[in-house]
C-alpha cells in the first residue's frame, strides 16, 4: 500500500471529526422495543391436555413415518406408500396443529382452543387424508382399452 493512500486513509476520519459528524449507529432491528416482543412469539398459543398429547402423538407418528419412509420397512409389512400419499400423511399430521398453535387474530384466546379453530383442524385433517387415500387411484392408468393400447 502506498504512503500516499494510507495518510488520505488517515486523513478522513480527522476531517469528519473536525466537521463534527458523528459515527452512524444502525439499531438492531431484532431487538425489543420497549420491552414489546416480536409478534411472532407473543401470539403463540400454548396447547394443554388432549390437544398437547395429540400434538406429541403426531410428532411421533410423523417420526416413524419418516423412519419407515426412508428404511423401506414397508417391504416387510407388505404395503409401500406411494411419495404422494407419503406427503399427504405428513400434511394431514401436521398442517391441522398449525391451527392450533397460531391464532388466527388477535382476539382469538390463547389459553383456549376456540370451536371455529377446532373446526380448522378437523377440516384440513380430514381434507388431507381424502386426497392421501384418491392420489393411488390417480397414479393408476385409465381404465378404457384405447388409454391401455397407447401406454
Amino acid at each position: 500500500m502506498s504512503s500516499a493512500a494510507s495518510s488520505a486513509d488517515q486523513e478522513m476520519p480527522a476531517i469528519a471529526a473536525a466537521a463534527g459528524a458523528k459515527r452512524i449507529e444502525f439499531d438492531d432491528p431484532h431487538a425489543g422495543i420497549g420491552g414489546l416482543q416480536e409478534a411472532e412469539v407473543s401470539r403463540v398459543r400454548t396447547l394443554r391436555g388432549g390437544w398437547r398429547w395429540a400434538l406429541i402423538a403426531a410428532t411421533a407418528i410423523t417420526i416413524l413415518l419418516c423412519i419407515t419412509s426412508n428404511s423401506r420397512c414397508g417391504f416387510f409389512i407388505g404395503y409401500t406408500q406411494l411419495n404422494t400419499e407419503y406427503f399427504y400423511l405428513l400434511i394431514a399430521l401436521m398442517l391441522p396443529f398449525t391451527f392450533l398453535i397460531f391464532p388466527n387474530s388477535e382476539k382469538s384466546p390463547l389459553d383456549r382452543v376456540p370451536g371455529t379453530t377446532s373446526c380448522f383442524f378437523a377440516l384440513t385433517f380430514i381434507s388431507a387424508i381424502v386426497l392421501m387415500r384418491h392420489v393411488r387411484k390417480a397414479a393408476r392408468p385409465a381404465g378404457n382399452s384405447a388409454a391401455r393400447r397407447t401406454l
